[in-house]
């Protein structure tokens, strides 16, 4: 996945979605620092391992699994 930012008089930047996760999460981490807020979370599907791998490498935890199982049709 690829984002599109622009700025008022600016050129069209193409970042990753990965540069787009380090980059948001920079801006509210600083943000919370200033808020003195002591943690933050962040909730990623199962399935989406890049975006596990990607919050892993920027400190963050696993704290919860939730598990479902999908039931047949009765």
């Amino acid at each position: 996945m690829v984002f599109t930012l622009s700025a008022a008089g600016s050129k069209c930047a193409r970042i990753s979605a990965s540069a787009a996760g380090r980059a948001t999460t920079a801006v509210a981490e600083q943000k919370c620092r200033e808020m003195n807020v002591v943690s933050i979370g962040q909730t990623v599907f199962g399935s989406n391992k890049a975006a596990q791998t990607l919050y892993e490498d920027l400190g963050f935890k696993p704290t919860v699994l939730q598990m479902c199982r999908r039931l047949s049709p009765i």
